[in-house]
């Protein structure tokens, strides 16, 4: 497991959740937070500006989370440092004649945007959702492969997120498979038309399932 003692922070302003996110905060402080093998530890091995929905322990929970591999650039453009930001989030479910993508879009301070783009129609984007939908928790991992840091923060999704969440979860269910080679290019093709302020992180799913990691590894 990886012990986050300075490197997490609990984002919310949901008074419904303020006792789930501290007992959150509990469980990372007694356990750490155990990550998928593959990550982070293997950061070098994914493009910069790719994301991965990836599920986190915590404890006997599991949360939904998106990793976002950066490069040095936006983690400075952006601000992603101690203490991490908190952008506002926003969700899209966009429909096109040959797939679908869901879009996520956090806005930071001084208009300075990254959009995500994952694919409804893969397992690990299902499983997110489901997971999201489930416990109302999500986290971000910023990971920068060329300085080594690990930036995370857990947040809890307000009412109109979490049914949307929910709602889109149920959809994702009945897409049919849209191979990642033409999720790739027809989503490189939609991001031509982004601002200049915003930074378009490519879907990323070649990673086959693995177990859990546990480490003892601790991050100063």
């Amino acid at each position: 497991m990886i012990k986050l003692p300075d490197l997490f922070k609990l984002l919310t302003k949901n008074r419904e959740m303020a006792q789930p996110m501290a007992e959150l905060k509990r469980k990372i402080d007694a356990s750490g937070v155990d990550f998928p093998l593959e990550l982070p530890g293997k950061a070098g091995d994914y493009p910069d500006r790719t994301v991965v929905p990836r599920l986190v322990r915590v404890g006997d929970e599991t949360i939904a989370g998106l990793f976002l591999f950066c490069p040095e650039e936006d983690m400075d453009y952006c601000k992603i440092r101690m203490p991490p930001p908190e952008p506002a989030i926003k969700f899209r479910f966009l429909e096109y004649e040959s797939f679908s993508v869901i879009e996520v879009l956090l806005a930071f301070k001084h208009d300075r945007q990254m959009v995500l783009h994952l694919n409804p129609s893969a397992t690990s984007v299902k499983d997110f959702l489901g997971t999201c939908g489930k416990t109302g928790l999500l986290s971000f991992h910023y990971v920068c492969a060329t300085s080594g840091v690990l930036v995370s923060a857990f947040t809890d999704v307000d009412g109109e997120h979490l049914e949307w969440i929910k709602r889109n979860h149920l959809r994702s269910l009945h897409l049919e498979t849209t191979p990642g080679r033409k999720f790739s290019i027809a989503s490189a093709t939609t991001a031509k038309g982004f601002k200049s302020n915003q930074r378009y992180y490519k879907f990323a799913d070649g990673v086959k399932r693995q177990r859990i990691k546990k480490t003892a590894t601790e991050k100063p």
